[in-house]
Order: structure tokens, then C-alpha cells, then sequence
């Protein structure tokens, strides 16, 4: 599948429209609705042996939520979408060189339930808990090379501590850990050749894990609106993958298997975002 400009903009529509879940995100602790959206750019670095993709991915945010009104509790959803041509240095699929750099891009869904502790002045604490889903998209342009689709389903676990002050300016240290639930690779060898097989490679549950952590500062703009700018880090590690088999139309491979091998992704970028 070719990364159009109009697969682009449908995914777009598709992160902007899924936040319809109220959350409350930041500091802002105004109950109700707080719909928001922003900008990022990122450096990501992918490695698995025999290949490392590096480079810059450029993309949207958007996010919505709910503060319930005299309780401390908060749900949100936000997702983000990126996408770029990062330098590839290694092999594609056949063994040979590749050359040309891959079309790259990431959708990434998540929702979570959020409850508020404020023992400290000023001082928020903040646990978390949810669900994500993750979407990868790698399409070498090398003779040789073929599209993979990365899908994980994860539960995020964290912690977010911020402080505030009269003057609207507010900031927030958050860390979590990704638990795997499931994951699956969409390996199209037939980009390589017709006659090949596009074997879906399951990974189970416990097959890796992620973690984050991030920094915003924000500052209340307007009558209610918080403008943030904050930097996030990103990563993931995830062990080989189940085998597939691996077949050639009219003539089936006996006892032939392809598999996913462990892999590490490391993104760290800048967001900047208005929520309303």
C-alpha cells in the first residue's frame, strides 16, 4: 500500500474525529469538556539486527476529555499521527543493500482514566491507567524491499506530577510503563515477489514492553486556553516474534518459516499544543 496524500488526510480526519472521549489533559482543572490539538516533530531511531532506520517524523495531535465536576477523576483519549522518510542503513528482505530511504509513518491511539491527589499546595499527583493501540507503517522503496504493518495493543500505567502558580503558568513530569498485550506484523512479501506470501506474524502477550516519559510547560492563554510545549521520549522493546509460514503460490514450502526479530524503537521529539 502506497502512502498517498490522500491515505494521509483520511488518517488525519481519522485522529481528529476518534477523540470524541471527553478527558481533561494538563493542568487544566476546569470540570467539563477540553477538546485539543497541536503539532509535533520527533527523531526516531529503529533497530533490529542487520538494520537500523533513523531519521525525522513530522505529524498532528489531537485530544479530547472529561473532568467530572467535585471529583477528582479525569478520563482522556489522544492520538497522534507521524510520518517521514527516514535514512535506512542495512538489508531489505532479499539480502541485498538497501539504498533508497523507506516511507515511514505511525498512528497511535490511547484512552485513560486518571485520578487527582493534591496532598501539596500547588502539587498534583496524578495516577493513570488505560489502553493504546499502535500502528506502523514501513515501506522501503529498494527493488527487494516490501511494506511491513506493525500493530500493538498496549495498557499504559503511569504517574504525572505538576505544579502551578496564580500568574497561569503550570508544568508536568509524567513517566509510564507499557504493558504488551498483543501484537501483530503484516509482512507483504509479495512486493518482493508475486508468487510469495503475505504471512501475519502474531507476538503474545509479555513480548516486549514500552515506556515513556515526558516535560510540558504551559501557560493559560485567553480566557481559559492552555498553549504547552513540551518534549517526550519514547520506547519500545520488543522480543521476536512467533513464526509464520512462508509459502510460494502453486509451489507450498514445506517446514519453511519466517518470524519478527527483536527490535528496539527509541522516539524523542517536541510537541507543541492549545487546549480549549
Amino acid at each position: 500500500m502506497k502512502f498517498t496524500r490522500c491515505a494521509f488526510l483520511t488518517l488525519c480526519v481519522m485522529v481528529l474525529i476518534s477523540h470524541a472521549i471527553a478527558s481533561a489533559s494538563g493542568l487544566n482543572r476546569d470540570p467539563g469538556f477540553h477538546p485539543g490539538a497541536g503539532l509535533t516533530t520527533c527523531y526516531m531511531v529503529y533497530y533490529e539486527p542487520d538494520m537500523a532506520i533513523n531519521g525525522l517524523l513530522d505529524g498532528i495531535t489531537a485530544g479530547c476529555g472529561y473532568r467530572f465536576p467535585n471529583e477528582p477523576v479525569v478520563i482522556h483519549s489522544d492520538g497522534e499521527l507521524t510520518f517521514g522518510s527516514p535514512s535506512c542503513d542495512g538489508s531489505t528482505g532479499s539480502e541485498t543493500p538497501a539504498v533508497a530511504d523507506p516511507t515511514d509513518w505511525i498512528c497511535e491511539l490511547r484512552a485513560v482514566a486518571a485520578y487527582d491527589m493534591n496532598p501539596f499546595s500547588r502539587i498534583l499527583f496524578t495516577p493513570m491507567a488505560g489502553l493504546g493501540y499502535r500502528y506502523r507503517n514501513n515501506e522501503p522503496e529498494d527493488p527487494g524491499g516490501y511494506e511491513r504493518q506493525s500493530r500493538y495493543v498496549y495498557s499504559p500505567v503511569g504517574l504525572s506530577v505538576g505544579g502551578f502558580n496564580a500568574d497561569g503558568w503550570s508544568w508536568q513530569v509524567a513517566g509510564e510503563y507499557d504493558f504488551f498485550w498483543k501484537g501483530m506484523v503484516k509482512s507483504r512479501l509479495s512486493d518482493v515477489r508475486p508468487a510469495f506470501n503475505d504471512p501475519g506474524i502474531d507476538q503474545d502477550t509479555g513480548d516486549g514492553y514500552g515506556a515513556g516519559f515526558s516535560l510540558v510547560l504551559s501557560k493559560i492563554v485567553g480566557h481559559s486556553n492552555d498553549l504547552s510545549l513540551g518534549m517526550y521520549l519514547r520506547y519500545w522493546d520488543i522480543e521476536p516474534s512467533n513464526p509464520a509460514p512462508f509459502e510460494i503460490r502453486r509451489f507450498p514450502a514445506a517446514q519453511v518459516f519466517v518470524y519478527e526479530p527483536e527490535n528496539e524503537t527509541t522516539i524523542f521529539g517536541l510537541r507543541l499544543e492549545l487546549q480549549f
